[in-house]
């Protein structure tokens, strides 16, 4: 334990690894300590090794990692939590799955994003309390994994879509047998899900649109096309552009 104090993050690190992985209790309050070193890795080894020693004390510091300033250690804290089932953690896992910003960081970082994380550690929870943050996430991120996953939690809880258009994300989110969008429920109810979608990709809320934008790039859909081009000249995002064109390009060659 002595080590953890070591001059050398990797020792520190691989320390905090084994100390999980001995499982004795003296060492949470160590790793309590670890868990704010200066270097990620350590953080991380530390979330990692208090979520298998499983004490109840780590919760409130695992709970505060999940906003670490470093979006890669925020996941470890978010694993570390699957190994507890306490209702004290609601509140700040329901805080982190709406806040929208913590999204961006990961994806400026390339990592993955700790929403994604909390929402399986909600579900464990089996609260009723959650499911206002989780329709919130679900609404905005249906056309991404946050909301595909918020669905599978929402209706495990009960809750059943309230309107039109809550309908048309719950088929956004809903999945064939090889694990991607069914393409068959969208297309059967076509002329509603494009209103809905057309009208998302106007909305103020950047979530909204890159999932109405997530969902009509997949269907591949030729009437959709000029939605997409408006979008795409309204927001100026390169990036989809970019991803569209060599998407379209990839189409083209492989029909010579």
């Amino acid at each position: 334990i002595f080590h953890l104090k070591n001059p050398d993050p990797h020792v520190r690190s691989m320390l905090a690894e084994v100390l999980g992985e001995l499982g004795d209790q003296r060492s949470v309050a160590p790793l309590l300590e670890s868990i704010n070193d200066s270097d990620t890795s350590v953080r991380m080894s530390a979330g990692e090794a208090l979520g298998n020693l499983g004490d109840a004390r780590s919760i409130k510091s695992l709970c505060a990692m999940l906003r670490d300033p470093d979006p890669r250690a925020r996941p470890s804290a978010a694993k570390a939590l699957t190994k507890f089932d306490d209702d004290s953690m609601l509140e700040p896992l329901c805080s982190v799955l709406s806040d929208g910003n913590l999204s961006e960081d990961a994806e400026k970082a390339r990592v993955w994003d700790v929403r994604e994380e909390v929402v399986p550690v909600l579900g464990k929870l089996k609260n009723p309390k959650s499911i206002p943050a989780l329709v919130q996430a679900f609404r905005e991120e249906y056309g991404k994994s946050i909301g595909l996953f918020c669905s599978g939690v929402l209706n495990s809880l009960g809750w059943k879509p309230e309107t039109q258009r809550d309908h048309v994300y719950w088929l956004c989110s809903s999945i064939d047998a090889s694990g991607l969008i069914d393409k068959n429920g969208l297309e059967a109810d076509w002329n509603e899900v494009r209103r809905v979608l057309v009208e998302d990709l106007k909305s103020k809320n950047v979530r909204i649109r890159k999932s109405a934008y997530t969902v009509l790039f997949y269907l591949k859909r030729p009437d959709i096309l000029s939605d997409l081009i408006a979008y795409l000249n309204s927001y100026g995002d390169v990036k989809l552009a970019e991803e569209y064109l060599d998407r379209k390009s990839t189409r083209l060659n492989s029909s010579h």
